[in-house]
């Protein structure tokens, strides 16, 4: 439940509304077990620990600025870092946002298909409006590791990335497909097409990354599937990749989660991931938390 800080009233300007300045955060603590390549590690400890403050403001005209950022890491003993920096402009013409954040992964089962994970990075997003449920997107990115309709980057190497990324929505179906075309020297071009339908019962989602490398043998294709299902106060989610690197085997990796909600705030949340890198790196991963949103 978000908390209303500041509400700054009208001001002389007539057409001019208000501001105002949110703040929510998300606190989780419980027991965690990850085996890495054989080695073994397990505790109990403080898992999220984070605060987000959210602006929003009528500029007038049908033109609204949106700014978000959060404070993570707020545990004792440890120092606090920030992140998820996001100021952007609304209007007629769609929107454009400036941030500093992680994108979203475009494929599940994060680590195993990595072209498909998100990364922080800095962005400049350009959406047009919604014309018959296609939306588009251009984003200018300034990091070279690119997905989920990431972008350009323009860092002081010179390598650059430029991706369009269109998303179309009809009723309980939607697609996406991305395109970034890099000027990296060990990069072409990397494309994504994901498709996910709500049948109310479950939520099912499957798509495909393909990325071509300059070097031989090294070009990737990964595929992930994933179907959710709220059971109750249970939601449960399974998700399942695979990532082939020229001709080398294919890897594949799956992942499940279970959150029960106690209240809209509170929920005990398991998760279970197992994964092959490189054909060697066995990765797993499970938790416990019991976390709390406000």
């Amino acid at each position: 439940m978000k908390k209303t800080l500041i509400a700054l009233a009208a001001v002389a300007v007539t057409g001019v509304a208000s501001a105002q300045v949110t703040m929510s955060g998300t606190v989780a603590f419980g027991y965690a077990n990850d085996t890495v390549a054989g080695a073994k590690t397990s505790g109990y400890g403080t898992d999220t620990a984070k605060i987000a403050f959210a602006a929003s403001e009528d500029l007038g005209g049908g033109l609204k600025l949106n700014a978000s950022m959060f404070i993570d890491n707020l545990v004792e003993g440890d120092n606090a870092t920030g992140g998820n920096v996001v100021l952007g402009l609304t209007g007629g013409f769609g929107s454009v946002q400036f941030s500093s954040a992680e994108a979203g992964d475009f494929l599940p089962v994060d680590g195993l298909t990595v072209s498909s994970d998100g990364t922080d990075a800095d962005r400049i997003t350009l959406t047009a409006p919604t014309m018959a449920g296609v939306t588009v997107q251009v984003i200018a990115q300034d990091d070279a590791s690119i997905t989920n309709g990431a972008a350009i980057d323009a860092d002081a190497s010179g390598n650059g990335v430029l991706t369009v990324a269109a998303n179309y929505t009809a009723g309980p179906l939607s697609i996406d497909v991305v395109r970034a075309d890099f000027s990296v020297a060990a990069r072409n071009t990397r494309t994504g097409l994901k498709a996910t339908y709500d049948f109310g019962v479950a939520k099912v989602s499957y798509g495909g990354m393909k990325e071509d490398n300059v070097a031989a043998d090294t070009d990737v294709t990964e595929t992930g599937l994933t179907i959710s299902a709220p059971v109750g106060p249970v939601s449960v989610a399974y998700s399942r990749a695979t990532s082939k690197t020229g001709t080398a085997a294919k890897l594949n990796g799956s992942s499940v989660s279970v959150s029960y909600a106690l209240s809209n705030r509170t929920s005990v949340n398991f998760y279970s991931e197992a994964f092959e890198v490189s054909g060697a790196t066995k990765t797993k991963q499970q938790s416990l938390l019991l976390s709390h949103s406000f």
